[in-house]
C-alpha cells in the first residue's frame, strides 16, 4: 500500500483591510475581501484576505511578510494603510491539497475615505468587494471546501476581530471598545496607559466572573488571558511593554488562584479583583522609587560635575511624560537650596499636539498650588520644536522618558527625542543623556513595533486653525495622494515616536536605580520568559 505524501508546510500571513461605515458606537465594520484568479495554485474563485508565504530570505517578520505581500497585490503602503490589529497564529492541515498552513492573521485600517480608490490589483485576484464582518463571520465555515471564502477565513478573521468572536461572549463588545479606548488616547504616557489598560481588564474580569468549576475552568482562564493578550497586542502597540508588565503579574497571580485549588472549589470574585486593584496601589510606588533614583543621581553625579560656579541646574526635555513631570517636581522638592538655587528647564513643545506645552502647564499648577513652598525656583522656557539646538546650549542633561526599552537598550520615545539629543551632544558636549523610566517599559527581545504613524489631520488642522496660508489645497491634495496620474503627490507624516539608540545614551534611571545595557538585556530575556510561561504555557490545558 503506497504511502500518503507529506504535506507540505507553509507559513503564510492573512492580511484583512477594515473599514468601518456609520458613526462610532453604530458603526459596521467592513473587510475587504479579495476574489482569487484561476492562475493561483490554491483556492482559485474564492474569496480571501491578502495572504502570501513568509519568505525567510526577504522577510524578518510575518509582519514584514505583510506589508510586502500588500504592496505587491494592491499597491497599498503605509501612506494608506496603518496597521490595526494582530491576531493569534494557528495551523490547520487541507488534506486535500496536502498542505499544512500556518496563519499569522493581521488587520489594517485605511487612512482616510476613498483610499481604496488606489487599489491596483495584480494577477493573483480577479475583484474584490468590501463584506460586513458579522456577515463573514456567519457565513464563513471553519471546516474545508467552503465554495465562497477561502477555509480558516472565519477563524483568521475573529483573530484579529475579537469584538465578533462569539468566544469571548458577553465581553466580547467591552473588549472591543476597551481596545479603541488603548488606541486612540494619545494625551496618556506609557505609565498611565498602562494603569488604564489594567483598569480596563478588571472590568472585563468582573463581567467574565464567576469562574466556572470543572474542566470548563481551563477554557474559561483562557479566555480570560486571551483578552489580557489583545490588551497587551492591539491595544497601543508601541506602549506594549509598559501594558504587558502591567498585566503579566496580575495575570501569575490569578492562575495560581485558578488553577491550583482543585477545579471543583469555588473561587470568591472579589478575591480575584483584589489582586488587580492590589497591582494598581503597588504602580503607585514605583514611580516614587523612580523620582528618588533620579534625585540621587543628580545629587551625586550632576551637581558637583558642572561647568562653572552658579547654582543652576539646566535640563532640556519634551513631550509629557507623566514619569519626567513627577521626576521634575521631585527635584524641585528635594535638592538642596545650597547646591542648587534654580532648576532653567527647556521644553521642546511636541507637535502636533503640544505635549510639551501641557507639560509646562502641568508643572506650573504644581507648584503654585502646593502648600510646601519650594525654596528653589523653576525657570520654565518653551521651545519651537525646531529649536532643539538653541534650547541645549549649556544644558547639564536632556531628560527623556521611554514608551519602550528594545533589548539593546534603544529607546523608543515621542518624535523629537533623536533630534534633541543629537542636539544636546553637538552643542552641549559635556551633557549627559538620561533616561527616566520603570523597569515595566523593558520589552521582550525581537521584533520591534514599526514607526506609529496617526492622522494627518493633527498637523493640517493646526494649520488651519493658524489659517496658514494654502492649506485649503494641500488638503485637498493630500486626499488625492495615491492616483497615479497625477503630476504632484503631497504626504503629511505625523509620526508619533522614534528611537533613539543606546550608544547616545548616557544612564538609564529606574526604580532600582541605575540601570546598564546589560541590565536592560538580562531584563528583557526574563520578560520573554515570562510570555512564554504565561501565554504559551500548556499547563493550563491549552495554548494563547
Amino acid at each position: 500500500m503506497a504511502s500518503a505524501k507529506p504535506l507540505k508546510k507553509r507559513v503564510v500571513v492573512s492580511n484583512f483591510i477594515f473599514r468601518f461605515t456609520g458613526e462610532q458606537e453604530r458603526a459596521t465594520a467592513q473587510v475587504a475581501l479579495f476574489h482569487r484568479s484561476d492562475a493561483v495554485s490554491t483556492y482559485p474563485g474564492h474569496y480571501a484576505p491578502i495572504s502570501g508565504s513568509m519568505d525567510r530570505s526577504q522577510d524578518p517578520s510575518p509582519l514584514h511578510t505583510a506589508w510586502r505581500e500588500i504592496r505587491e497585490e494592491t499597491s497599498l503602503t503605509e501612506c494608506s494603510l496603518m496597521l490595526f490589529r494582530r491576531g493569534r497564529e494557528f495551523t490547520f492541515t487541507d488534506e486535500a491539497i496536502g498542505r499544512e498552513w500556518t496563519i499569522f492573521p493581521f488587520a489594517f485600517l485605511l487612512r482616510s475615505q476613498g483610499a481604496e480608490e488606489s487599489i491596483r490589483l495584480d494577477w493573483e485576484h480577479t475583484t474584490w468587494k468590501w463584506f460586513d464582518v458579522a456577515d463573514v463571520v456567519n457565513r464563513a465555515q471553519d471546516g474545508i471546501g467552503d465554495d465562497i471564502f477561502v477555509p480558516r477565513l472565519a477563524e483568521s478573521l475573529r483573530r484579529v476581530y475579537p469584538e465578533g468572536d462569539a468566544a469571548f461572549g458577553t465581553c466580547a463588545p467591552k473588549l472591543g471598545r476597551a481596545l479603541w479606548q488603548l488606541r486612540e488616547d494619545h494625551k496618556s504616557g506609557a505609565r498611565e496607559l498602562a494603569s488604564i489598560a489594567l483598569k480596563l481588564f478588571r472590568d472585563l474580569l468582573s463581567d467574565a466572573l464567576p469562574a466556572p468549576e470543572g474542566d470548563a475552568r481551563r477554557e474559561w482562564w483562557d479566555k480570560v488571558k486571551m483578552m489580557a493578550w489583545h490588551i497587551w497586542r492591539n491595544g497601543r502597540e508601541s506602549m506594549g511593554a509598559s501594558i504587558l508588565s502591567a498585566l503579566l503579574p496580575v495575570l501569575a497571580q490569578l492562575e495560581t488562584l485558578v488553577l491550583t485549588p482543585p477545579l471543583t472549589t469555588p473561587i470568591k470574585s472579589d478575591e480575584m479583583l483584589a489582586v488587580v486593584d492590589s497591582s494598581l496601589e503597588e504602580r503607585t510606588s514605583i514611580i516614587r522609587r523612580v523620582c528618588d533614583s533620579l534625585a540621587s543621581f543628580v545629587g551625586k553625579d550632576v551637581l558637583p560635575y558642572r561647568n562653572d560656579d552658579r547654582k543652576t541646574l539646566r535640563i532640556l526635555t519634551l513631550s509629557s511624560s507623566s514619569t519626567i513631570r513627577e521626576g521634575i517636581l521631585h527635584l524641585v522638592s528635594t535638592l538642596s537650596p545650597g547646591d542648587v538655587d534654580v532648576i532653567d528647564l527647556r521644553i521642546l513643545e511636541s507637535r502636533p499636539l503640544f505635549e510639551g506645552v501641557s507639560l509646562s502647564a502641568a508643572l506650573s499648577r504644581a507648584l503654585t498650588e502646593s502648600k510646601n513652598q519650594s525654596k528653589i525656583r523653576l525657570n520654565i522656557t518653551i521651545y519651537s520644536d525646531a529649536s532643539a539646538a538653541l534650547a541645549a546650549q549649556g544644558i547639564d542633561i536632556i531628560l527623556i522618558g521611554a514608551d519602550r526599552i528594545a533589548s539593546d537598550g534603544a529607546v523608543s520615545n515621542k518624535v523629537g527625542s533623536l533630534p534633541a539629543v543629537l542636539s544636546a551632544k553637538h552643542v552641549a558636549p559635556q551633557c549627559r543623556t538620561v533616561v527616566v523610566s520603570e523597569l515595566g517599559k523593558i520589552a521582550e527581545p525581537g521584533e520591534s513595533p514599526g514607526v506609529e504613524e496617526s492622522t494627518p489631520l493633527e498637523v493640517s488642522n493646526t494649520w488651519r486653525a493658524d489659517a496658514v496660508s494654502g492649506v485649503e489645497h494641500l488638503e485637498t491634495m493630500m486626499k488625492r495622494q495615491n492616483i497615479s496620474d497625477e503630476t504632484v503627490a503631497i504626504n503629511v507624516r505625523n509620526t508619533y515616536f522614534e528611537w533613539v539608540p543606546a550608544e547616545l545614551i548616557d544612564v538609564y534611571i529606574c526604580e532600582q536605580g541605575i540601570n546598564t545595557v546589560d541590565d536592560i538585556r538580562q531584563r528583557s530575556e526574563w520578560v520573554a520568559t515570562q510570555i512564554d510561561r504565561v501565554f504559551h504555557s500548556s499547563g493550563s490545558g491549552s495554548t494563547v
